[in-house]
């Protein structure tokens, strides 16, 4: 069985983000990064979301996040 970009988004987080990630689904993207969305202001949070790794597929934003190693 081969593993999606998911899985080894999954596997990663464990390894090296205590298990922690944050995906996001819109309109016309994903996004997806490591660790969880922490500001306290909605001004914080919409940099966090810009952050995120985009993809037009989930695939496609965990390989990005995956790839730049994309945390917030």
């Amino acid at each position: 069985m081969e593993l999606t970009q998911f899985d080894l988004l999954k596997a990663y987080a464990e390894k090296y983000y205590d298990g922690h990630y944050t995906v996001m689904r819109f309109t016309t993207n994903y996004r997806v990064a490591f660790g969880t969305i922490c500001s306290a202001d909605i001004d914080g949070i919409y940099g966090d979301i810009n952050r995120m790794a985009e993809g037009k597929t989930l695939e496609r934003a965990c390989k990005v996040c995956i790839d730049k190693n994309i945390s917030l």
